[in-house]
């Protein structure tokens, strides 16, 4: 927490609002103010301020004032500057001056530069910063605040401070005052899932003050009606604030950006130390050469700094232009543009949609990703001959070139799996995710990391490498390899278990080194992959840039690792005839129990992983852990799952992005309430949660200005709030389209892999009215292109763009007809398809067509259209049996075998016989009639 805090001094000022919202305008009912008494610190001096019209404030209006009431000119940051009193700076102190450098400013910008050297240190600290930092005024000569603003970890940050200027004695300017300010959220500071203010008041010993019903709702009224009780309330989450920040990163502390970035400054750290002990220990300062601490980029990321007076060149990745860096040298280029490529985000898949019975389990690798960061080892950027050790074109590769799960090797590579093979393991990157399909043909090639090239070789795949990089392993000068991230991981899981010993599981400090060590992984990849984010300053959307820790080649291995555990175990599970229902990320469901998993061998990367957890575990080697188990379980999509029925332990619940109401989850139903949804849905579903405007349309500046939202809600309910960044999420794979106030999403299988349709049966289930739904429920085998991958997903997205849904048996024929026979023309409907199609392959007397109900002999024409029309396949007229003779038309039939089965259905049924509903599940359905 040292390493990671920033060490720099400032006043820290707890800031909230109350506000109502009156016929879309919101309307401020108080600022609230929380700052330590400089003369008392187990003092705390709170300020409320309540506006008597709807006119807001300005931010230096509200920090003057909490200076004056605070008495913090008596603050030892602010009596250290002799020219700074209560009643600020006086101009006889910068107004008029000489400047010893060459003015390049106007005499009015060295005057406030001037009065800036007397500047008061302030952080301005709240919770969800959107919804407060939004509420001040601007005018005259204040500056946008807004604009300096940055989103980041669902709060609203600074990365740098920002000047806040005003005279203290009205229009006659003799004295005034300087903040240099800072904003910090405490919604970037809070441990995952313990974002909500109460429950960081309680970690820090702030008790919650309750309201009563309905107040929250209509605060303006509160203030009216029980003033002495809102001044308690309003004041109390500034007080939070003050108290949480302090506990984390000391008093009169200004904090790191976000907890993630201080993670990563205090892991470079923890890395830094390990090699200079390394180094260092026992040897003359001067002999030190390469390893010291300046130098840290070059050694970790094969990156250093710009020369002065010049800037990185505009054809370079942003992860390292954005922080004015470059590559060490060609090779370095080289390496960081292919592992840039090869760096994917987590395996996620449906593997076996619909409704299974019986008992199932869902599996988590423990410390999935420090365990694989642990084993990734460093590569010699700086090495005379370069980090490549060698390169490898045109030619299949073989164990002997990828020995080991993590041989530090990446490759453009062409591949084929056998037909057999359940799960292939080279990634294709498409559609927002990494597909595993058979082959790669129809691409040029794909970029690939060491650890599924090996385990693609272990599998008997074919891979040709087109072009690939060995890469030279890091010796430190003991000769020992170098495990830069290992050094960094170690540090926190060891701190972490400080903190557990000292303030309890699940204490906040125990917490806080838990979100970040678990964020680190992700600070390696940052930007890596092109992250954009709102830059509010200059009114664009730009590169967020890398961390302090960013860097391809780690990134990539450590991912690439973990995703090779989850398909070797898919492989292995299938073999064993087991069913591997659904992955995610660092999990999946199976029906094979935990004494069959902790007994895979993973084609040899469960040895490693286990090593890997035995130096984080104190020599615990095990790698799996259950985490939900289930007798009935619902599988719709790719995140999208939910079980229920076992004795001891929960089902998994996962929403597919679905938004659960306040008043469902207070009643405690989020789990049968979403069940019911998805088994009896028809098309896409309504997720009309409160969403808020994004940072981009709170910020806009400059011309955009008029284009400047306030923080009011659109549609839902202010009690449904469930995320209020949730039209900034990136979706990825959700199919879904927005409606006001929400979303609505589709819950059909994502078409990741490929329907096997002859495995399609029709399930059952029971929804808790006691009524029953069909769900298809069918197995899946890996596509075999890419290009018939993206084929079936458009097809799928196509069905849910249309108002449908892929629930049914019907429903998956309808898609497979589209996909095996829609390409090159438009087929809205597809029973209707099949219908025209008997129609005109019988009139034009095609091969497989002729229908005896449809004969001359049958009756007339009329009578023959209407039962046709009986089939339940759609209806056909006069005119439809006109058109069928039609020339063109020929061109337009299916073949036989996309009209099956109702084509034989129809075919054998004599004219004598009533045609009946084909479609209808209650009628037997087409498979019984085929039967």
């Amino acid at each position: 927490m040292r390493d990671a805090g920033t060490g720099e001094p400032s006043i820290v000022i707890g800031f909230d609002t109350e506000y109502v919202e009156l016929n879309g305008q919101r309307v401020i009912v108080s600022y609230q103010f929380a700052v330590v008494d400089p003369d008392d610190p187990a003092t705390m001096v709170l300020v409320v301020l309540l506006p008597m019209s709807e006119v807001r404030l300005r931010l230096f209006s509200a920090l003057r004032i909490v200076w004056d009431e605070g008495g913090l000119w008596r603050h030892r940051l602010v009596a250290e500057d002799d020219a700074v009193t209560e009643r600020g700076v006086h101009r006889s102190d910068f107004w008029d001056g000489r400047d010893t450098k060459r003015a390049r400013k106007s005499p009015e910008q060295r005057r406030w530069d001037r009065l800036f050297k007397h500047s008061i240190p302030i952080t301005l600290a709240c919770h969800f910063g959107k919804a407060d930092m939004t509420t001040f005024r601007i005018t005259g000569d204040d500056p946008d605040h807004m604009t300096s603003l940055t989103s980041a970890a669902g709060g609203l940050v600074t990365l740098q401070p920002f000047r806040v200027r005003g005279a203290t004695d009205g229009h006659r300017d003799r004295w005034w005052l300087p903040f240099s300010v800072s904003i910090a959220d405490t919604m970037a500071h809070a441990p995952a899932g313990k974002k909500s203010l109460d429950v960081l008041g309680e970690s820090c010993g702030v008790r919650k003050i309750e309201l009563p019903d309905g107040a929250i709702e209509r605060m303006d009224r509160y203030r009216r009606d029980h003033l002495e009780c809102f001044l308690e309330y309003s004041a109390n989450d500034p007080a939070v604030v003050v108290e949480y920040l302090a506990r984390l990163w000391g008093a009169d502390t200004r904090p790191p950006v976000t907890l993630s970035s201080g993670a990563a400054k205090a892991f470079r750290g923890a890395i830094v130390d390990h090699w200079f002990e390394k180094v260092v220990k026992g040897r003359p300062i001067i002999d030190v050469g390469r390893w010291t601490r300046e130098r840290f980029s070059e050694n970790f990321a094969g990156l250093r700094k710009v020369e002065n007076g010049t800037e990185a060149t505009e054809d370079g990745r942003s992860f390292y232009t954005e922080r004015n860096l470059e590559p060490v040298d060609g090779d370095a280029r080289t390496v960081l543009d292919y592992t840039a490529v090869a760096y994917h985000g987590g395996y996620n898949a449906c593997a076996e949609p619909g409704y299974h019975r019986g008992a199932t389990y869902d599996f988590d690798l423990q410390g999935a990703y420090p365990t694989s960061m642990c084993l990734v080892p460093d590569i010699d950027w700086l090495h005379p001959d370069g980090v490549i050790e060698e390169t490898i074109e045109t030619r299949e590769l073989t164990l002997d070139d990828v020995p080991e799960p993590m041989t530090p090797f990446v490759a453009d590579v062409e591949f084929e799996f056998d037909e057999d093979c359940p799960f292939p393991t080279l990634p294709i990157f498409e559609d927002g995710a990494p597909m595993y399909v058979r082959t790669s043909r129809g691409r040029s090639g794909t970029m690939a990391m060491g650890p599924e090239i090996h385990l693609a070789l272990k599998l008997g795949a074919r891979v040709v490498c087109r072009r690939g990089y060995k890469l030279r392993v890091l010796h430190l000068p003991d000769g020992e390899v170098s495990y830069a991230l290992r050094a960094g991981v170690t540090a926190m899981v060891q701190d972490r278990a400080r903190t557990k010993k000292l303030f309890g599981k699940g204490s906040l400090e125990e917490q806080a080194v838990k979100t970040m060590c678990n964020s680190t992984y992700g600070k390696t990849a940052q930007d890596v992959a092109g992250q954009n984010g709102w830059d509010a300053h200059n009114q664009a959307m730009a590169p967020v840039g890398g961390s302090a820790i960013t860097s391809p080649y780690h990134a990539a291995m450590t991912t690439s690792f973990v995703r090779a555990e989850l398909l070797a175990a898919a492989n292995q599970l299938t073999e064993l005839g087991f069913k591997f229902l659904s992955v995610t990320t660092d999990g999946f469901i199976t029906d094979a129990t935990l004494d069959v998993v902790v007994g895979l061998d993973l084609y040899g990367f469960a040895a490693v992983a286990g090593d890997s957890r035995a130096r984080l575990a104190d020599g615990d080697r095990s790698i799996w852990e259950v985490k939900h188990a289930q007798t009935e379980l619902i599988n719709l999509t790719t995140r999208g799952n939910i079980g229920r029925g076992h004795d001891t332990l929960p089902g998994v619940l996962a929403k597919n992005s679905y938004k659960t109401s306040r008043a469902i989850l207070d009643a405690g139903r989020e789990r049968e309430a979403f069940w019911d949804l998805v088994i009896a849905r028809d098309s896409r579903i309504d997720n009309p949660v409160l969403r808020f405007p994004s940072f981009k349309e709170l910020s806009y500046s400059g011309v955009n200005r008029r284009k400047r939202l306030d923080f009011v809600t659109v549609g839902g309910q202010r009690d449904d709030w469930q995320d209020p960044d949730w039209n900034e999420w990136d979706t990825g794979e959700v199919f879904e389209t927005v409606i006001a106030g929400g979303r609505r999403l589709s819950m059909d299988f994502d078409c990741k892999r490929r329907p096997v349709m002859e495995s399609m049966r029709s399930e059952m289930v029971v929804a808790t009215d006691g009524a029953e739904h069909e769900v298809a429920t069918f197995t899946t085998r890996p596509w075999d292109t890419i290009d018939d991958c993206l084929r079936g997903r458009k097809v799928a997205k196509n069905v849910a763009d249309a108002g449908g849904c892929l629930r049914r048996v019907a429903d998956w024929s309808g898609w497979a007809l589209r996909f095996e026979h829609g390409e090159g023309r438009r087929i809205a409907d597809p029973h209707r398809a099949v219908l025209l199609s008997i129609l005109v392959g019988h009139r034009q007397g095609l091969i497989g067509y002729d229908i005896p109900g449809l004969a001359d002999s049958a009756g007339t024409v009329a009578q023959r259209l209407a039962w046709l029309s009986g089939w339940g396949l759609g209806a056909v007229k006069p005119s439809d049996w006109k058109n069928a003779r039609r020339p063109e038309r020929a061109g337009q039939v299916l073949a036989p075998a996309a009209c099956e089965p109702f084509l034989s259905a129809i075919r054998g049924c004599q004219a004598s016989r009533a045609p009946y509903d084909l479609t209808a599940p209650q009628n037997g359905g087409y498979e019984e009639e085929i039967a």
